[in-house]
């Protein structure tokens, strides 16, 4: 019997003034599935939108109420796995099945308690999770912590209550690599291109067209 592919979706954060970065990514993200879904604050939305929510903000309140309400929304989506990237990840498809559960480029933050967080690290983009794992997060996704407003911080939260409890597995993902911001640390570029030489599947960081040349420069 032909096995079946399973069907896929892929959840974005953006906005409107990340829209040529966007389009420099699609075809990118189009080797893992062209279903892709926009979440945007609704003072600068990135058209077509999905969701728009919230104000246009790096962190904050709206930032958690996007992440939160693409996490519930995505259910009433017609698919088995989805991807949520920030829009400056890019995909190096085919990426192959995951073993069920939630998967993240992951950090531990030994200092996150001093800092402030309930949670002790961050998952930075992607995030992919099947259907069965997303439904079983569905009553972790609360508000009693923002977690500063900073939604890699607060998915770390909601995941580590979530594992707790038994309901759900984590995972990290080992061919990944993210930084919070190759315009602040350019030596960090140079590191981007070796790990997608080395052949990762995501790479996140990557908001201009100068990085993304250099990241994908043989």
């Amino acid at each position: 019997m032909e096995s079946r592919e399973p069907s896929r979706a892929i959840v974005v954060f953006a906005h409107g003034k990340a829209k040529d970065a966007v389009l420099r990514h699609l075809p990118y993200w189009a080797t893992y599935s062209k279903n892709i879904f926009v979440v945007s604050p609704a003072d600068d939305p990135l058209l077509p939108c999905w969701i728009a929510i919230g104000e246009s903000e790096h962190s904050g309140r709206g930032s958690i109420l996007r992440a939160k309400l693409a996490l519930e929304e995505a259910l009433q989506l017609p698919f088995e796995e989805f991807l949520f990237i920030e829009y400056d990840t890019l995909v190096f498809g085919p990426v192959p099945p995951k073993a069920k559960g939630f998967h993240s480029v992951s950090f531990l933050d030994p200092n996150a308690r001093e800092h402030g967080f309930l949670g002790n690290g961050y998952c930075h983009s992607p995030w992919w999770v099947d259907r069965e794992t997303l439904l079983a997060l569905q009553p972790f996704l609360s508000l009693q912590s923002l977690e500063l407003g900073y939604p890699d911080r607060w998915m770390t939260w909601v995941l580590e209550r979530a594992v707790e409890a038994g309901v759900v597995v984590f995972a990290s993902i080992a061919k990944a690599w993210s930084s919070d911001n190759l315009s602040r640390f350019p030596e960090e570029v140079a590191e981007a291109r070796l790990a997608r030489q080395r052949g990762v599947y995501f790479l996140h960081g990557v908001k201009t067209a100068e990085q993304l040349a250099i990241v994908m420069a043989s």
